[in-house]
Formats: C-alpha cells, sequence, structure tokens
C-alpha cells in the first residue's frame, strides 16, 4: 500500500518548527505530498522563505529521498508482487519483542531502514531500538543500543533515521527530478552485521530491482504479478581472516534488458568496518572482477575481466570504509575482494612510525619552491630568455595568456564545483557526529 498524511497538514495551519519536522517525517513516507486547504495558510516548502528551518530541512531530506529512490522503487515492486507494506510498524520485524506491539511513533521502511520522528515542538526524542546492530543513515555511526530506549537531542532540521546491520541499501546520485535522477551513478551502503555465532563471517545482502519505469507488462504476462524488469543481488561478507567480498548478481524478467544507458556502480560504502584505529588506512588494493552481462547480445562469448584498483580509504571515526572510482556495470556480474592483512595502509614502504613518507612530501615541495625561486631570478637577470617573468609580455605571448587565463577561470571552477561535492565537503551534526556527504543531501 503507499500512503503517507498530507506534508504540514491538510487543515489549519502547522507551526514552522512542525512543518519542518513534518517535511523530515514526510521525506519518507511512501507517498510523499504537501498540500492543504485553500483556507489554511501557503504552507509549500519556498513559502517559508530561503532560510527559513523548513527550507533548509527540505532540501536535505528530499535529497537523501532522491539517494534512496532505487531502495524505495525495489520496495514497491516487492510489496506489489508479495502484498508486504513499505512502511510497517516495528513488530511486523520484532514480533517477539512485546515492547514493539503498542509503539507506533516509529515505523521500518522496508527491512533496512529505521525511521524516528521528533512529533512534538523541541529537540527531545525518546525512541526504542529494536534488537539488532543499527547504523546512522547519514554518518555511518554505529548505535550501540539494542533492545532498549534511546534518549538524545535531534536539531530541528534533523530527523533520526538508522540502517539496519546485515542489509545493503542502493542508491543513486540525487538530481531535481526523477528521470534525472535515474540517469546519475549508483552506490551502495553496505551495513555490516555482526559476525555469527562462530565468529567465523560477518554478512549483507541486498536487492535491486531495475526497469525503464515506465514499460507495462506484455500481453503474455497478463495475470502475473512480474514487470519486465532485473533484479540485482548484492552480498557482502567478512571472514575472520580479514578477507573481504563484495559481489552482485543480474537476472532479468519477461525478456527484459537493461538499456546501455543504465549508469554504472560508482561506490560502495560499508558501515561497520571494524578497521584500522587511524584514519591513515587507505589505498588498499581490491581485486575487481566484471563477468559478462546477463542480458543483450554482450553476454555471448565474452570472458571476466580482472584488474585492480587503491581508490580505497577508511574514516575510523565512523568506522567506514569507502570504495570510490567505480564503473562497474549493474547488468552484469561482479566481485570486490580484498585483505586486510595487518591493517596497515598499503604499501608504505615499511614505514611504521609513518612520518618517513610526510617528511618526504615536505622535502618535495621545498625543493620545488627552491626550484622555481632560481628559474625566476634567471628570467629577471636574462639568463634564461624562456623565463621572462614579470617582462612586458609580446603580443603573441599575451595571446596566449588570455586563452589560458580564461581556460584557467574555467577549470578552477569545474575543480571548485568537484571540491563541493568530494570527501571535504561536509557538514556537522550534534547527531552521532554525523558526517555527511553533501552530494547526498
Amino acid at each position: 500500500m503507499v500512503t503517507g498524511a498530507d506534508i504540514c497538514g491538510f487543515q489549519g495551519n502547522a507551526s514552522e518548527s512542525l512543518c519542518a519536522r513534518w517535511v523530515e517525517l514526510g521525506a519518507f513516507y511512501p507517498l510523499s505530498r504537501n498540500r492543504n486547504t485553500w483556507a489554511s495558510s501557503p504552507q509549500e516548502l519556498y513559502a517559508f522563505g530561503p532560510t527559513s528551518v523548513v527550507t533548509i530541512a527540505a532540501q536535505r531530506w528530499l535529497g537523501v529521498r532522491y539517494a534512496l529512490l532505487p531502495y524505495l522503487y525495489t520496495l514497491l515492486l516487492h510489496s506489489h508482487i508479495t502484498g508486504e507494506p513499505m512502511m510497517r510498524p516495528l513488530f511486523y520485524d520484532f514480533s517477539d519483542d512485546s515492547t514493539t506491539w503498542a509503539i507506533d511513533h516509529q515505523f521500518l521502511l522496508g527491512d533496512a531502514l529505521l525511521v524516528c520522528p521528533v512529533l512534538e515542538d523541541g529537540t527531545d526524542l525518546s525512541v526504542y531500538i529494536p534488537e539488532a546492530k543499527w547504523y546512522n543513515l547519514l554518518s555511518g555511526s554505529a548505535l550501540n543500543v539494542y533492545g532498549d530506549f534511546y534518549d538524545t537531542g535531534i536539531p530541528l532540521d534533523y530527523i533520526l533515521v538508522l540502517v539496519r546491520g546485515g542489509y545493503i541499501v542502493p542508491r543513486h546520485a540525487p538530481a531535481l527530478t526523477v528521470e534525472a535522477t535515474r540517469l546519475k551513478p549508483f552506490d551502495i551502503i553496505v551495513a555490516m552485521a555482526p559476525a555469527n555465532l562462530s565468529g567465523e563471517v560477518a554478512t549483507s545482502y541486498g536487492t535491486m530491482i531495475l526497469d525503464d519505469g515506465v514499460s507495462l507488462p506484455p500481453p503474455s504476462a497478463t495475470g502475473s504479478p512480474q514487470l519486465p524488469s532485473c533484479t540485482t543481488t548484492m552480498q557482502a561478507s567478512k571472514r575472520s581472516d580479514l578477507s573481504w567480498k563484495v559481489h552482485s548478481s543480474c537476472s532479468c524478467q519477461l525478456g527484459y534488458a537493461l538499456p546501455p544507458s543504465t549508469p554504472a556502480l560508482q561506490r560502495v560504502v560499508i558501515y561497520g568496518y571494524g578497521g584500522a584505529s587511524s584514519d591513515a588506512y587507505f589505498n588498499l588494493t581490491i581485486k575487481v572482477t566484471v563477468s559478462a552481462p546477463t542480458t543483450g547480445p554482450e553476454r555471448l562469448g565474452a570472458s571476466p575481466q580482472v584488474y585492480y584498483i587503491h581508490t580505497n580509504f577508511y574514516e575510523a571515526t565512523y568506522d567506514r570504509f569507502t570504495i570510490e572510482s567505480l564503473s562497474l556495470p549493474v547488468g552484469a556480474s561482479w566481485a570486490l575482494e580484498w585483505t586486510d592483512g595487518s591493517g596497515q595502509p598499503f604499501d608504505n614502504g615499511g614505514d611504521s612510525d609513518g612520518w618517513v613518507a610526510p617528511v618526504a612530501v615536505v622535502l618535495s615541495l621545498l625543493g620545488l619552491v627552491l626550484a622555481l625561486l632560481v628559474v625566476r631570478y634567471a628570467g629577471r637577470k636574462g639568463w634564461c630568455m624562456g623565463c621572462r617573468w614579470g617582462r612586458a609580455a609580446t603580443p603573441l605571448a599575451n595571446s596566449s595568456a588570455g586563452g589560458s587565463t580564461s581556460y584557467s577561470a574555467a577549470a578552477g571552477a569545474s575543480s571548485t564545483a568537484a571540491a563541493k561535492t568530494g570527501p571535504e565537503s561536509r557538514e556537522q551534526s550534534s547527531l552521532l557526529t554525523a558526517h555527511v556527504d553533501s552530494s547526498y543531501l
């Protein structure tokens, strides 16, 4: 069932603070819409002004909703096939816990997400955390509360949303429309469950259903709950010897084939990694294996591709490991494999104390500065005709400089834009010291 109350209310006037809370909650409704009667005050999300907490909350959490579209779309089709609701009470999954039976102010969104809204004025929140491993959706920080109530303060522009250990949540980089978002690269959140009873392996699972978003079943499939689509099944495992494997396979129904324009999987983010105690833990050697696509003519006669990457880093504060710069086809089988070993940085050259590399970098920079000063001095003295810094440029040089300036300005704008969406573009929140990638807000 697709359901959701009218955000900020249909009749009457919601206060600005409660409207902000409702926007945060409504971003996780299966049906998310804002409307009210003519007799009520305007409550469109822009009506409160660009600096209003309503606008700020809407920009952040509707961005999160659009990032979660692959997960929500998968839940919708699963609900269509099985009848399971997207939006579930806690006792739906935790029926053995009698405390969950009477809880009506929190809900599960599918199996993986637990939504805990603030429903009254203020920042105080008291919620029940069922017996499972839970992580903050945005930061990946673990919430070490099991089968107990949790009291905390939530900033006015935030909502507590937790992802359940043992599940993999697919995402897109969000855009302004669904159509535009569907063209953005995929990534996945891998929320690790605790190791099994033998302590040998910790695992996570997830699925993602892919189609063109518009096609209906062919006449031959009338009466079948299936739609022409492909299902990607993902799994992650960590063994006691610190070897990791994240892999995926894809199968399609009713003759469907993914179009060539289907975006690739670009990033894998692991919550609860259990890595080293330093952020210097990065650049591990990761083996990538990509098999032939499961649909389309490319699937015939193609052999697996095997290569290695080192674009990864670990953030100890959040126990979060990120693998970047991937380009994995979601319509093919693929696998990422690596071993942590001693938990030290990859190929640190025996630098056990971690000081050799920084000192080498500083000395290299000092040498470069000295070389530039020598070249500049030589140019001013006329010893080097190609090093005439600070002198009047010839017309040809002036023309080149003009083109160069224009190009540099464009490159600078691109660099600035890239910096704003890179690992350094983060926001802080008092909620579990949330470390948030701005491209997913």
